[in-house]
């Protein structure tokens, strides 16, 4: 029945769709998620009783292609805040306290995509300073900025690298520490 078949693979379709705009693959467990979802959409029918065996090997390459494509869509898939936090406790910018963090956006990037935001209290050290210490922490994390624009900058800048924009800024500083604001966000 080639209209059954059609049929099929337009719900799987509207499926992979879905997840896609919902952005689903960047969760945390996202690929499992997303798997379990797509080898259903994609080889239950397949499976139903009544069918020959032919059809249960076509479910089981089918599932193959479901996984690869739940693979594709967790390559797609933004970063989500969880994700952004660990990349951002990865930072090696010494010794340091968190103020303040705050998490925003969604992973279907609508209205925003997801973001990170945490304020550091470092050591009294000049805006300058600070700056260019953060900018060397986002180089061994492979962000790609240009350095001595961010000397020259002094009071902050961004940096990019796949999946993630860094932007930093250097506050006033108090009497004890200087404040510093990073915010990771998915692009």
């Amino acid at each position: 029945m080639p209209w059954l078949r059609l049929a099929h693979a337009v719900v799987a379709g509207l499926v992979t769709a879905f997840l896609d705009l919902a952005g689903v693959g960047g969760f945390r467990g996202g690929f499992l998620i997303v798997a379990a979802v797509l080898v259903v959409a994609y080889a239950a029918p397949l499976l139903a009783p009544g069918r020959r065996r032919s059809s249960r090997r076509w479910a089981s390459a089918v599932a193959v292609l479901a996984i690869v494509a739940a693979g594709l869509l967790v390559d797609r898939a933004p970063y989500s805040a969880p994700r952004l936090a660990q990349e951002m406790n990865a930072l090696p910018i010494g010794e340091n306290r968190v103020l303040d963090e705050s998490h925003s956006g969604n992973g279907r990037c609508r209205p925003s995509c997801p973001a990170v935001t945490r304020t550091y209290a470092l050591p009294l050290l000049t805006k300058r300073a600070v700056v260019v210490q953060i900018a060397t922490a986002l180089q061994q994390l492979n962000f790609e900025l240009d350095l001595a624009q961010t000397y020259r900058e002094a009071s902050g800048f961004e940096a990019r690298k796949e999946g993630v924009v860094a932007r930093v800024s250097a506050s006033t500083a108090s009497e004890t520490n200087r404040e510093v604001v990073i915010t990771f966000v998915s692009s």
